[in-house]
């Protein structure tokens, strides 16, 4: 199944940190995010 996302632009550059972060594409994070971990949760919170 194909998903799309339109990530606003306030958020892009926020996802792009996430991706690289993760080693994954920013496809890769929207479409299959992976499980959530401390990291992960002090990434998308901006804590840490």
């Amino acid at each position: 199944m194909q998903v799309e996302a339109t990530v606003p632009d306030s958020r892009a550059l926020a996802l792009q940190e996430l991706a690289e972060q993760l080693g994954l594409s920013k496809s890769q994070v929207i479409d299959d995010p992976p499980e959530p971990n401390d990291a992960l949760k002090a990434a998308l919170t901006g804590a840490g």
